[in-house]
């Protein structure tokens, strides 16, 4: 597999070799048997290139996984976790991720160069197809058009007819900073607002129980060090923020 990721990276059986230490040949068998084994074509050989086949990319994709796990697996094994290594994908709401997530991961790459991080903050369930890294669940906002029923404690509820309909929580946030009218939001979505004197609060003797903030991972596993890192960095930083409790 090692072998089969380096070839699909570089695009040369004759530089995979030199950068395995290996001779040519030794890699074209190999890459032969993996393929006698799977039984499917992985790479296209021309004299000047190498490419992979449809299955070969998919396979790629599985054995960098798989090869990652492993390094895991090994440094666990070990007693290695000194140093966060790859790249970290994560997913939130668009205003929680900005306002909140961002500044944090920030934080963390600074504190860990060697890993790369993937964010993706929108205001929709994310699935793992759309990240292109390991799977992560969603942390899932609303925008401010999802529904024109307001709902409020003890199970009380308004249909408003709106003036203004926004597809994004943040617009709804700057008309009604515009002194438009009222708008629907969480509060630490309007906690720098709130805090600067902008906006202010109403019918907040009505409002539902607070909503946790939730920091997941995919389960049946371990996390990988530089999950653990991170969720060890953002946990103290979250609790702390007067905004979020």
């Amino acid at each position: 597999m090692r072998i089969c990721v380096k070839v699909a990276e570089i695009e040369s059986f004759a530089e995979t070799a030199r950068h395995m230490n290996m001779s040519a040949p030794a890699v074209t068998r190999a890459v032969a048997a993996l393929e006698d084994l799977i039984g499917v074509r992985l790479f296209v050989r021309t004299t000047r290139s190498v490419k992979m086949t449809e299955a070969g990319t998919r396979y790629f994709s599985d054995c960098r996984r798989i090869l990652a796990d492993i390094a895991e697996a090994e440094a666990t094994a070990g007693g290695t976790y000194a140093t966060p290594t790859g790249t970290l994908a994560i997913t939130a709401s668009a205003l929680f991720g900005q306002m909140y997530v961002l500044p944090i991961v920030i934080g963390y790459l600074d504190a860990y160069p060697s890993v790369q991080a993937l964010t993706l903050f929108v205001d929709r369930p994310i699935t793992s197809k759309s990240m292109a890294f390991p799977p992560t669940p969603p942390i899932c906002g609303t925008n401010a058009w999802a529904s024109t029923e307001w709902r409020f404690a003890e199970d009380q509820k308004v249909t408003i007819g709106p003036t203004l309909q926004c597809n994004t929580n943040e617009a709804a946030i700057t008309a009604a900073r515009h002194g438009f009218g009222l708008t629907r939001v969480l509060h630490y979505q309007i906690g720098p607002a709130l805090v600067a004197g902008e906006l202010q609060i109403l019918l907040g003797d009505h409002e539902g129980p607070p909503l946790p903030i939730h920091l997941l991972y995919p389960e049946g596993k371990s996390a990988p060090t530089k999950v653990r890192a991170f969720i060890d960095m953002a946990v103290p930083i979250l609790r702390d923020d007067r905004l979020l409790n």
